[in-house]
């Protein structure tokens, strides 16, 4: 995302009403980079989630927008439902593969990519928007170790980073009487930047993780997201039809589940896993936490539903004592023989 994009954002955001009276933060957001514009963009959101009173967010997942399939009409009319609704959402997160596939491909096809996805949400969407990153996103993370592109400054997160407009890859922010925290859940696996990724965290960002729940206070409740999910049945499902057993392995989710959760068991105000990556929908309750792993925006990779899993994003109402509300719902994707 570049500052003119960015700008325009801000344009669509100001016409629609979101910043309201607030002139000066609408000032210094005109004068800052992308990530300072989503940032502070963001912040107004908060603001509009007045303390003491519900909120609503959308969650949407696993876009995976590209140049076919009318992805890009879909991803359109995904944003215009969003939007639609009475209650209109104060907050949209986005939990990564945003783009359908920069792992293994050069700086030329990641950035047409991006280049779309960022058309799409400039021109489509007036809320603010918040994100992580999925496997999808991670430019160049599948490319032999010797390719180039591992050389780059924007390899890895950088490039994805840039077009999102964020300052980093993990991050929390308080939103209304909740305390968000956002997960960078996807690494490269063995040594010097060698093919292939790992679903985790590693112990730099566990550390921030733990010092972040410590700081907030235990009356505040917390949500997390991630695109890689810390807990999900979906995990253990074959990927193909009609095979037998179970599917466990370092992409399917987590493979340090057990020490974040853990770390939740020690602060009981955790209320709340959000992810996607597996294109299905399940909700696990564990320890006091709802983990929820939802469906994709783009189902079975914008060829209809995954099993049975429709196109869709889902819709969170947040209530102050720390429960909350939670709706999964189509947006009325069809297929188009013509795609």
């Amino acid at each position: 995302m570049n500052r003119r994009d960015a700008l325009a954002r801000l344009s669509g955001m100001m016409a629609m009403g979101w910043l309201g009276t607030k002139t000066a933060i609408a000032a210094e957001i005109t004068t800052g980079s992308a990530a300072t514009t989503t940032t502070a963009a963001a912040q107004i959101a908060a603001q509009t989630a007045a303390s003491g009173k519900p909120f609503t967010i959308a969650h949407i997942t696993d876009v995976h927008i590209f140049a076919k399939l009318n992805a890009q009409k879909w991803f359109a009319h995904c944003l215009h439902h969003i939007q639609s609704h009475s209650d209109k959402p104060s907050l949209i997160l986005n939990t990564g593969d945003s783009v359908m596939e920069t792992l293994n491909v050069d700086r030329a096809g990641a950035d047409n990519l991006w280049k779309i996805w960022s058309g799409v949400l400039n021109n489509e969407n007036s809320l603010p928007i918040r994100h992580c990153l999925g496997n999808h996103d991670k430019w160049a993370l599948d490319l032999n170790r010797d390719h180039p592109a591992k050389k780059d400054p924007m390899y890895g997160n950088g490039l994805a980073m840039d077009y999102l407009g964020m300052e980093k890859p993990y991050y929390s922010f308080d939103h209304g009487d909740w305390h968000f925290i956002a997960l960078d859940s996807i690494f490269p696996t063995g040594e010097d930047k060698n093919a292939g990724w790992t679903a985790k965290l590693d112990d730099e960002q566990f550390r921030w993780l733990a010092a972040d729940l410590a700081a907030t206070p235990a009356d505040r409740p917390v949500a997390v997201y991630s695109h890689v999910s810390i807990l999900t049945v979906t995990s253990m499902l074959k990927q193909k039809p009609g095979e037998n057993g179970y599917n466990f392995g370092p992409q399917a989710m987590m493979e340090d589940a057990r020490r974040i959760i853990d770390l939740f068991a020690k602060h009981p105000n955790v209320k709340l896993c959000l992810s996607g990556h597996r294109h299905l929908l399940d909700r696990i309750e564990l320890g006091g936490v709802t983990y929820i792993c939802d469906g994709a925006v783009s189902g079975e990779w914008w060829k209809g539903p995954r099993m049975k899993c429709p196109p869709g994003y889902s819709l969170l109402t947040f209530k102050p004592d720390g429960s909350f509300d939670y709706k999964y719902t189509g947006y009325d994707w069809k297929s188009d023989p013509l795609a």
